[in-house]
C-alpha cells in the first residue's frame, strides 16, 4: 500500500478493506489499527463480510464514488487554466456536495466517509 501511494500519489482511489468481519474471534488486526493505517495512507477503510453480506454494497458504491471524486479532481486541475469554466464547475460541485451531505447527513470527514476525498 505504501509503495502504491508513493508511485501513484493521490491520483488513484485507494480503499483498505478488512474482510471476514464476521470472524471477530480470529481477528488479527484491530479495527483501530486498520483505521490508523488508512489515515496514515490517506485512504478509506471499511470492514466487510461476504458471508453476512455486510457492507459489500457500501464498498462497491463507495469505491465508485471515490473513483469519480478523483476523476473530478483531476478534471478541475486541468480546467484551472480557464477561470470562467472553473467558477461554473465549482458552483455545480458545491451544490452537489450540499445535496449529498443533506441526503447522507454525513458531517464527519474520516477514513470511512466515501463521499469525501
Amino acid at each position: 500500500m505504501r509503495r502504491l501511494r508513493r508511485q501513484e500519489g493521490k491520483r488513484c482511489a485507494v480503499v483498505l478493506v478488512g474482510n471476514k468481519s464476521d470472524l471477530a474471534r480470529s481477528r488479527e488486526v484491530s479495527n483501530e489499527e486498520a483505521m490508523s493505517v488508512a489515515k496514515e495512507l490517506n485512504c478509506k477503510f471499511i470492514e466487510t463480510s461476504a458471508v453476512l453480506n455486510h457492507h459489500v454494497d457500501e464498498l462497491l458504491v463507495g469505491t465508485m464514488a471515490q473513483i469519480r471524486l478523483k476523476e473530478r479532481l483531476t478534471a478541475l486541475g486541468e480546467m484551472a487554466s480557464d477561470p470562467k469554466s472553473l467558477h461554473r464547475r465549482n458552483s455545480v460541485f458545491k451544490a452537489a456536495k450540499k445535496v449529498i451531505k443533506r441526503f447522507f447527513k454525513s458531517s464527519k470527514k474520516g477514513c470511512g466517509d466515501f463521499y469525501t476525498l
